[in-house]
């Protein structure tokens, strides 16, 4: 005997909190309904008495504006229009910095990279040095400064061209060789004519035949020979 399920049946059976918005056809036709937090859905009543529920809810449905409004912590403002998951939005956080971040990534609770910078600078960061003194820090910050002047000399000079192989590049794929090595000539650590310009392979290559210690002009010489 077939049984016939009533919109009071419905009504009576739906989870706390549920509600039913439209008119129960049959168990294999969507109907409207409001869950528990207010999402208004359409549902099939077999679906639903399998365990379906809130799509919204489960993070299935596909967000709109106002959801992300919703979903985004106190004092965050959105600028851009969502579009998926992994498309960034652009956002502004409440420090005001103007910032770009996938929605994917908000959820799993990342937040503001510029923020998390400006907290990690200085005494905070995890590298912080709390033995050096304000003057040692002083002449570390001169000593790299000198030492990146002097790196670059040595490209400008060179042509951004390893002395070995002829390859060309930038920064990243290139080096500055010490002919005289960098601990026992202190006072040519930044001498323009104590610097070539050697490709990363290269560079390797060389310190891998002579060691990174005591090396000379001569052993230069021999290698790119």
């Amino acid at each position: 005997m077939r049984i016939i399920i009533t919109d009071r049946d419905i009504d009576q059976e739906l989870d706390d909190g549920w509600k039913r918005l439209e008119h129960y056809k049959n168990a294999h036709t969507e109907f409207m309904v409001m869950c528990s937090n207010g999402h208004k859905i359409l549902i099939r009543w077999d679906h639903y008495k399998k365990g379906v529920r809130c799509k919204f809810c489960a993070g299935l449905a596909r967000l709109t504006n106002e959801d992300i409004d919703r979903r985004l912590d106190n004092e965050w403002t959105r600028l851009s229009d969502y579009v998926n998951n992994r498309t960034p939005l652009e956002l502004i956080c409440p420090n005001g910095h103007h910032i770009k971040m996938e929605w994917a990534n908000y959820q799993q609770g990342k937040r503001c990279v510029l923020c998390f910078k400006e907290n990690n600078r200085g005494s905070n960061h995890r590298s912080w040095k709390f033995w050096l003194t304000n003057e040692d820090r002083e002449r570390l910050a001169r000593r790299n400064l000198q030492y990146d002047t002097w790196r670059l000399a040595v490209f400008k000079r060179d042509n951004y061209t390893c002395k070995k192989c002829g390859i060309f590049g930038k920064n990243l794929r290139i080096h500055a060789h010490h002919l005289y090595n960098f601990k026992e000539y202190k006072e040519l650590r930044c001498d323009v004519g104590n610097g070539v310009t050697m490709c990363e392979s290269c560079h390797v290559r060389f310190h891998n035949i002579y060691g990174r210690a005591n090396n000379t002009p001569e052993q230069f010489l021999e290698f790119i020979s």
